[in-house]
C-alpha cells in the first residue's frame, strides 16, 4: 500500500505520539542497578570468625529503583539480606520514594470484630496531619455474652506495645511469689537494722524484682517491729535496669503505696495490697521506708536478708521529685510479691475505657502524640493511625462510640470513625543522598558501606577459603575468594562496648522496623507476639551489656559467648527478612457462569436473579505475594488474600470460589483465617461461610503459593439464604451468556448486541454436524465409484467409450465450445 504525503503526516504524528507517551509512561519505571562493587585494597581481603562485617561500596545505577531492593551478603551459603530502605534508614542517608498512594476505605461508628482464635484485628483511626496533637480520645468496647473475650487489648500504632487492656475484677492473689533474682531465703541470714531518720536522709530499702503482668501487688516482707515501726510499701523504677553506676542511679515512681501493719516484738512475713492504678511488668524496685521522723537513734525494726554472693537489693534516697538509688553489694532483703488475679472475660457488656490503660494516662497520651508524629500520610490529604485489636481467646467484640479529639492547625477537631482498609501502593525510590536517579547525566553512583546489615563471619576452627557475594537483589553481583581464620587470631580489643551495643541494637531495629512497615503481615502470620517477645528480651541484654566491665577480657569474652547463643535463641522464629512481592489490589466482578446452579434453589430463573443481586454489593480485594525468611532458615512464602465487601443484609451465605486452573491443594496450600466450610471441590474450589448479618464483612486467607496476579479469578457471590425473588433489573446485554440480546420497542428490534460487540454470543454459527455428514457421503462415492472402475477392468471400459457415438463434427467445434465454457 502506498500512502499519499498528508496520510504519512498522519501516521508519523501518530507514532511520534506514541513514543513521546512511552517516555511519560515508563520513563520513571524501575530499573536495576548496573553494577555494584568494594572499595579499598580488596585484593587480599580476609576476614576472622566472629567480626562484623563492615565494608565500604558503590552502586552504579540506572535509573529509579524498586522500594523493595535487597541488599545480600553471602559467604558460601551463609547469607543474610537486608532491604536497602533499611541500611538507607540506619545510616541516616535521605531518600524519596515517588509514586506512593495509600488511602483509607470502608469508614464506620460502629465495627464488630470476630476471632475465631486468640489473634487481633487492623483498624485505622485518622487525623489530618503528622503535625497534629491529641487532646482526648475514648470509645466503647463491647465483649459478647455468648462469646466472651480474654483480656482483649489495643495496641495504638501496630508498634507491639500495648496501651490498653481489659483485666475484669480483681478476684484475689496468684499463688507464685516473684522473688528478686538473687535473693535466696534460706542463704545465710542477716539482719538491717531500720531507724527513726529525718524526710531528707530517709533510706529506702528496694530489692529489684521482675514482676509479673498486673495491675495489683501483694508486698510481702519479713520484719521484726523492735519499737513502734510505720512501714510503707512503694513501687519505684530505675532509670535503667540493673543499674551499677557508682554515683547514683535515678530512679522514678512512689505514687503508689500501701502499709505493712506490723506486731511489735513479732518477727514474720508482713503483707499489704498496693492497687498500683495501671499495669506493670518487669523489672521494678520494691521498697520500705520507715515513716517514723526521728534523730535517727532509736532502732525501731529489722529487716531480714541474706548475706553474701551477688545481689538484687538498692537503697535509694528522695532528692527533689525523683530518687537516686546504689546497689547494696552485701545484702539481699527478704521482700517478694504476688501479682493480682482477675476475672478477665469481657461479656455482654461494655469496659470502662480509662481503666484499663496500661500506663499512666500522660504515658498513654504520649504514646498518642507518637503515633501521630508516625502515622501514614495519606494520597488524599490525612494521616492514618494504625490500631491493632486484640483478644487472647475466640471471641466477638464491637467497637463503637468514637469520641476522639485533636488540635490540628490551632483548632479543636473531632472524628467518630473507624477506617476498616489501608490501600497502599509503594512505588519508586527516585532520590537517595544528593543522587538524582531521573536524571545521572552528571552522577549515576552512590558510595555506601554495610553497617546496618549486622551480619558476622561465621565460626571457623581452621583458615580456609570461601566465596563471598556482595550483591542486589534485583540488580548486579560482586564475587570475590576470601579467607577466614579462627577467632584466636582476632585481637579480643574487637569486642567492645559500642559493637556490642551496636549488634543487640540492630536486631532491635531491624524487628521496630518491621513492626512500623509491616504491622499488619506480622498479625496475619501470627508473628506479632514472637517479635514482642524477642524485643523484650533484646532490650533486657541492652540494658545488661551497658553494665560489662570491657576492660576484663574473661568477663567480656564470657558474657560475648553466651550473648551469641542467647540472642539466637531469642529471635529464633522472628522475621529475618519480609519482602512483598507483589501487591494487587481490585474489584471483584462476578460473571453469570460464577453463580452456580447449586448455590441457589430456584433453578435457572433464580441463578440469573442471583447474578444481578451482585450488584447490590462492591467486593475489593487485595492480594500480596508475601516472602517471609525467619531466623533459622523457615521461609512462609504465598499470598495473602484480603476481601472487604462494601453492602448490608441480613442471613447471607457468601461463597468463596478458586479456580482449580491455579492447582491449588485445600490441605496443604490454603487456610482461611476465619472459619469456612467447603461446599465443592471441583471442578473448582468452593468455599461456603453464613453471615447472620452483613456490614462491611471482611475475611482473608493464605495461599501457599504466588496467585497474586490471579486476583481477578477469585470470586465471592453472595446470596440470601432465604432465596432471591424476582427482581426488576435493566435490560443489560451480559457477552457470553449464550444469547445475542435483543431489546422489542414498539415492535422494532433493537440489537444489543452484535458479532462485533460479542462475537460468542452473535457470530453466526458453523453447522459443522452438517458439514461432517456431508463430508462422509462424498468419501462414501468416491470409494464406490473407485472400486467400480477397478473390478470393472480397463478393457470393458475402453470397449465402452469405442461404441459411443461423435459428439462434435470437426475438432473446431470442439475447441471453441471448450474456449466459452
Amino acid at each position: 500500500m502506498v500512502l499519499r504525503w498528508g496520510e504519512k503526516k498522519v501516521v508519523f504524528g501518530s507514532i511520534l505520539f506514541l513514543i513521546l507517551c512511552s517516555f511519560i509512561v515508563f520513563g520513571a519505571t524501575n530499573s536495576e542497578p548496573s553494577e555494584i562493587y568494594l572499595e579499598g585494597n580488596i585484593s587480599e581481603l580476609s576476614f576472622v570468625s566472629g567480626e562484623p562485617v563492615l565494608l565500604d561500596f558503590v552502586i552504579n545505577f540506572t535509573g529509579p529503583i524498586s522500594p523493595n531492593t535487597l541488599l545480600n551478603i553471602s559467604f558460601d551459603d551463609m547469607s543474610k539480606s537486608k532491604k536497602l530502605k533499611s541500611l538507607l534508614d540506619y545510616q541516616e542517608i535521605l531518600y524519596d520514594v515517588d509514586g506512593e498512594n495509600y488511602r483509607l476505605l470502608n469508614s464506620n461508628t460502629n465495627v464488630d470484630l470476630i476471632y475465631t482464635s486468640a489473634g487481633d484485628h487492623l483498624v485505622y483511626l485518622m487525623v489530618d496531619t503528622v503535625e497534629d496533637v491529641f487532646e482526648s480520645i475514648s470509645f466503647g468496647i463491647t465483649g459478647s455474652a455468648l462469646n466472651p473475650s480474654y483480656s482483649p487489648y489495643l495496641d495504638f500504632g501496630n508498634d507491639g506495645l500495648i496501651e490498653w487492656q481489659y483485666f475484669g475484677g480483681l478476684t484475689g492473689y496468684v499463688d507464685e511469689f516473684s522473688l528478686p533474682d538473687e535473693l535466696n531465703e534460706n542463704g545465710n541470714p542477716s539482719e538491717i537494722i531500720i531507724k527513726n531518720e529525718a524526710l531528707e536522709d530517709r533510706t529506702y530499702w528496694c530489692e529489684e524484682i521482675d514482676l509479673p503482668y498486673t495491675r495489683d501487688l501483694e508486698v510481702y516482707a519479713s520484719i521484726e517491729d523492735l519499737a513502734g515501726l510505720n512501714l510503707t510499701a512503694t513501687l519505684l523504677q530505675l532509670e535503667s535496669p540493673s543499674c551499677v553506676d557508682s554515683a547514683g542511679c535515678e530512679a522514678y515512681g512512689g505514687q503508689f503505696e500501701c502499709k505493712l501493719e506490723t506486731v511489735p516484738g513479732t518477727a514474720n512475713y508482713y503483707n499489704c495490697s498496693m492497687d498500683i492504678g495501671y499495669a506493670v511488668e518487669n523489672e521494678y524496685l520494691i521498697c520500705l521506708y520507715n515513716e517514723v521522723d526521728g534523730d535517727g537513734t532509736v532502732h525501731q525494726g529489722k529487716l531480714n536478708a541474706e548475706q553474701g554472693g551477688d545481689t538484687s537489693a538498692y537503697t535509694c534516697k528522695l532528692e527533689g521529685s525523683s530518687y537516686v538509688c546504689n546497689d547494696f553489694a552485701s545484702d539481699d532483703f527478704f521482700i517478694k510479691v504476688k501479682g493480682g488475679d482477675y476475672t478477665y472475660e469481657l461479656g455482654n457488656f461494655s469496659a470502662d475505657f480509662g481503666s484499663s490503660l496500661v500506663n499512666s494516662y500522660a504515658a498513654f497520651e504520649h504514646s498518642l502524640n507518637n503515633q501521630i508524629e508516625n502515622c501514614i500520610e495519606l494520597s488524599g490529604g490525612g494521616c492514618a493511625i494504625p490500631l491493632r485489636i486484640g483478644s487472647l481467646s475466640p471471641a466477638a467484640i464491637a467497637i463503637h462510640s468514637l469520641d476522639m479529639y485533636y488540635t490540628s492547625s490551632g483548632a479543636t477537631k473531632s472524628k467518630t470513625s473507624f477506617y476498616m482498609t489501608l490501600i497502599a501502593e509503594e512505588g519508586s525510590l527516585i532520590e537517595i543522598g544528593d543522587l538524582d536517579l531521573l536524571d545521572l547525566e552528571s552522577k549515576n553512583s552512590l558510595s555506601m558501606d554495610t553497617s546496618g546489615m549486622f551480619f558476622f563471619v561465621p565460626q571457623v576452627d581452621d583458615e580456609d577459603d570461601y566465596e563471598f557475594t556482595v550483591e542486589l537483589m534485583p540488580g548486579p553481583q560482586v564475587t570475590l575468594d576470601v579467607t577466614i581464620g579462627p577467632s584466636d587470631e582476632w585481637d579480643s580489643s574487637g569486642y567492645n562496648e559500642s559493637s556490642t551495643q551496636d549488634f543487640i541494637k540492630g536486631y532491635i531495629s531491624s524487628l521496630n522496623y518491621q513492626t512500623s512497615n509491616f504491622a499488619d503481615v506480622l498479625s496475619f502470620l501470627e508473628l506479632s507476639d514472637s517479635v514482642t517477645v524477642a524485643l523484650s528480651g533484646l532490650n533486657s541484654y541492652l540494658n545488661s551489656s551497658e553494665h560489662i566491665n570491657y576492660s576484663n577480657s574473661n568477663e567480656s569474652q564470657n558474657f560475648l559467648e553466651n550473648l551469641t547463643n542467647e540472642l539466637d535463641a531469642i529471635v529464633l522464629g522472628t522475621p529475618q527478612s519480609i519482602e512483598i512481592v507483589a501487591d494487587i489490589s481490585e474489584q471483584i466482578i462476578a460473571e453469570p457462569q460464577d453463580i452456580l446452579i447449586d448455590m441457589v434453589a430456584g433453578g435457572e430463573e433464580e441463578r440469573v436473579n442471583a447474578y444481578h443481586h451482585q450488584n447490590d454489593f462492591i467486593v475489593n480485594s487485595r492480594a500480596r505475594h508475601l516472602k517471609v525468611e525467619l531466623q533459622g532458615g523457615v521461609i512462609i512464602e504465598g499470598t495473602w488474600v484480603e476481601k472487604n465487601i462494601a453492602g448490608t443484609g441480613t442471613d447471607y451465605y457468601l461463597y468463596e470460589t478458586i479456580p482449580g486452573s491455579l492447582y491449588v491443594d485445600p490441605i496443604y496450600e490454603l487456610s482461611f483465617k476465619e472459619p469456612f466450610e467447603m461446599h465443592r471441590q471441583v471442578p473448582n474450589l468452593v468455599y461456603r461461610k453464613e453471615y447472620s448479618s452483613l456490614n462491611n464483612v471482611a475475611y482473608s486467607y493464605f495461599v501457599r503459593k504466588n496467585i497474586a496476579f490471579d486476583l481477578s479469578s477469585l470470586k465471592t457471590i453472595l446470596i440470601p439464604k432465604t432465596g432471591i425473588s424476582e427482581v426488576e433489573y435493566e435490560t443489560v446485554p451480559v457477552c457470553g451468556d449464550g444469547v445475542c440480546s435483543v431489546l422489542v420497542v414498539d415492535g422494532e428490534r433493537v440489537s444489543l448486541e452484535d458479532a462485533v460487540s460479542c462475537p460468542e454470543d452473535c457470530s453466526k454459527k458453523v453447522n459443522w454436524t452438517g458439514i461432517l455428514v456431508a463430508f462422509m457421503i462424498g468419501l462414501l462415492l468416491i470409494v464406490g465409484m473407485v472400486l467400480y472402475f477397478k473390478l470393472s477392468g480397463g478393457d470393458k471400459i475402453n470397449s465402452t467409450l469405442k461404441r459411443l457415438p461423435r459428439v462434435f463434427n470437426n475438432p473446431e467445434d470442439e475447441f471453441n465450445l471448450k474456449k466459452y465454457v
